[in-house]
């Protein structure tokens, strides 16, 4: 009676045993999947992608701002705007989420991230100030500290993304073998057990798998660009400070820049699932264009429409102009895409080192510096980098950083040129023109600065200095001879040029039918209607208004019809092909009656010869202007220019003489 009492012990014990073994199974499995979703939990990668893309709004913000301190246009400012836009609502994102639990951890990253804000604000204020007060360099310094700290809280974030994901892999071994001696152990309780066992045993294997493509995706993340897929910034340092810090120093190496012209047109047009097609496009073609030259090398993307091309190893006979000539050719035709065609141009400007280079890295800078050269030459070119490009820009910052004074300090002065009765020879009026001597810099030419100006913004400035003196001086003379001012487009559409106007007659007394306001065809371009408003306001104060420079603007002829002008004035390059070419004297016979239709005056500048007088006179131009009247001079010389008489011509019958035409009652 006691054995099967035993006997059903045993079965009691075994089943007892079972259970509590699968009890214990069934907990360490429950355990594990709770263990194994906190450890994926732990391996995800938000922290690290959201660090990477601040890196890369950052840059774009950067490049952004770089091409609006160039050109300043309106399209680059509302660039600048959604950069910044993007930086602040990424800055929001870091403040919260798991990239806010991470900065949260250490108060170090808690300052940067108040700091970034307070970068963000002040570059936001500078900007708003136009750059006129700030200067070029406080902009980019501050977009640099930026930068900086993007940068640094960015490499933290997937350092310690990492980090996470390399102590989440140790901890899936250990589970792995903790399960593997359990699956061991409980392998004789039945296929049961050991099916529990491999279960999660192939759990873990593809945990671990997991883990290892993170790591693999977070590298390349680091390194290369999203949309592309080409190398990135940090890429191509990492390149080039890698050949620089070889055993066996490469003994050439090309960079190209390359931007490209168009791009944002199809942005704007096309969206931006175009736009990424054809920038990744651009990268195939690059790409494919590097191979074809036989040549080693890598091609990156480092910005919104920026390329990168490295070249190592080049042949000494391989020809690096023959190749970004190549490159540029390659674009003239339409680009096949996934989105269809789409047409682009190319900048490039290019660097190559020489045998006692040690570093590469500035090679980029230098070649950066050709890129910009090669877009303010007109885009669609190829500029290799020297040493007066870097002299040029040392030159352009000191430009800008004096310009701001240079009006206060009444640096800037106006010399004037006269303009004469082409029939008569009478001296009837000059042209106020600014010149600048600096201390240290000494003459800066009008072409060097004022193109500098209008960046700047402190054109405005200046020009309203120059009207003020160019007024004062016309009160003091002893015949109503009239002045002329040129006119800006900053002028025009960044201040209340009739209000300013005005209150210069107003301090000088001058008669405003004795000022004469040019601007030329860029103007209209700009703002049409806004122009034409303006324009008819200073003509309904008695002043005229003229045309400047015609025929080297945008749409030639179809402005005169724009406006009741009371002065065309021909550009000098007229006279130049006159000589040679009957289009142009055709076009300027056609200028002239238009104008006598319109009632207005037909000046030409640039006459250098009595030829040239005697030629465009004939034509029925009324006033002309040239070295062969006279040269632009300080004040002292009016009194001459007005006492002058050059020699008469006979006047055609149908022309009136200008001072007839300079008297007529003014239209509105």
């Amino acid at each position: 009676m006691q054995w099967p009492k035993i006997q059903f012990s045993w079965q009691i014990y075994l089943i007892a045993g079972v259970l509590i073994f699968g009890s214990l199974t069934a907990l360490n499995i429950a355990s594990f999947d709770n263990a194994r979703l906190s450890i994926k939990q732990a391996m995800r990668h938000d922290t690290s992608w959201n660090g990477a893309n601040g890196r890369i709004e950052v840059e774009k913000l950067k490049s952004a701002l770089s091409s609006y301190l160039l050109l300043l246009d309106d399209a680059g400012k509302a660039r600048v705007d959604l950069q910044i836009a993007i930086v602040k609502s990424r800055v929001g994102t870091w403040s919260q989420g798991s990239f806010g639990e991470f900065v949260n951890e250490d108060t170090d990253r808690i300052e940067r991230l108040a700091h970034a804000k307070q970068v963000i604000v002040d570059i936001e204020d500078l900007i708003s100030e136009h750059t006129a007060n700030a200067g070029r360099k406080e902009l980019m310094e501050k977009s640099n500290q930026l930068s900086k700290i993007f940068h640094n809280l960015g490499s933290l974030s997937h350092e310690t993304s990492m980090n996470r994901a390399a102590a989440a892999r140790e901890e899936l071994q250990h589970q792995q073998q903790i399960q593997r001696r359990i699956s061991e152990f409980l392998m004789g309780l039945g296929a049961l057990l050991f099916f529990v066992a491999i279960r999660q045993n192939v759990s873990l294997k593809s945990a671990s798998d997991l883990a290892d493509a993170n790591a693999q995706k977070f590298a390349h993340l680091a390194k290369h660009d999203p949309v592309t897929g080409l190398p990135n910034r940090t890429a191509v340092d990492e390149k080039l400070t890698a050949l620089a810090s070889a055993q066996q120093k490469p003994q050439r190496v090309c960079v190209l820049a390359t931007d490209l012209d168009g791009f944002k047109r199809i942005n704007d047009m096309l969206g931006h699932t175009v736009g990424d097609a054809a920038l990744k496009a651009v990268g195939q073609h690059l790409t494919r264009a590097v191979e074809v030259s036989g040549a080693a090398g890598m091609v990156a993307r480092v910005g919104g429409d920026e390329f990168l091309i490295i070249l190592e190893n080049c042949d000494p006979d391989w020809s690096l102009p023959d190749f970004a000539r190549s490159l540029l050719q390659s674009l003239d035709v339409p680009m096949e895409t996934e989105a269809g065609k789409v047409s682009l141009g190319l900048s490039i400007g290019y660097a190559e080192s020489n045998n006692q280079q040690e570093a590469f890295v500035p090679l980029i800078m230098d070649a950066d510096l050709a890129l910009t050269e090669a877009k303010l030459r007109g885009k669609r070119r190829a500029v290799a980098y020297n040493n007066a490009l870097r002299t040029k820009m040392k030159r352009r910052e000191a430009v800008e950083d004096a310009l701001p004074s240079a009006a206060r300090n009444h640096e800037i002065r106006p010399v004037f040129q006269p303009f004469f009765d082409i029939q008569s020879g009478r001296c009837v009026g000059f042209e106020a023109l600014a010149r600048w001597t600096h201390p240290e810099l000494g003459q800066v030419a009008p072409d060097e600065f004022i193109s500098i100006a209008e960046t700047t913004g402190d054109i405005v400035d200046i020009g309203g200095h120059i009207l003020l003196l160019a007024c004062r001086e016309a009160v003091s003379w002893e015949f109503d001879a009239a002045i002329s001012v040129n006119l800006s487009m900053s002028q025009i559409l960044r201040s209340d040029i009739v209000r300013d106007v005005r209150k210069v007659l107003d301090e000088t007394g001058l008669d405003p039918h004795r000022l004469k306001l040019e601007i030329t065809e860029s103007v209209l371009i700009s703002d049409l209607d806004r122009t034409v408003a303006v324009l008819r306001q200073f003509q309904n104060m008695g002043i005229r208004v003229s045309l400047d420079d015609f025929g080297t603007g945008y749409s030639g002829l179809s402005y005169l019809a724009k406006f009741a002008w009371d002065e065309i004035k021909i550009d000098r390059s007229f006279v130049i092909s006159a000589g040679s070419s009957e289009d142009v004297r055709n076009v300027v016979k056609m200028v002239v009656k238009i104008a006598a239709q319109l009632g207005a005056v037909v000046t030409i500048e640039g006459i250098e010869t009595h030829e040239q007088r005697e030629q465009f006179a004939s034509f029925g131009c009324h006033t002309a202007q040239g070295y062969l009247f006279g040269k632009p001079q300080g004040r002292d010389k009016i009194p001459e220019y007005l006492q002058r008489q050059i020699v008469p011509l006979g006047r055609p019958a149908n022309q009136l003489p200008a001072s007839e035409l300079r008297t007529r009652s003014k239209r509105v």
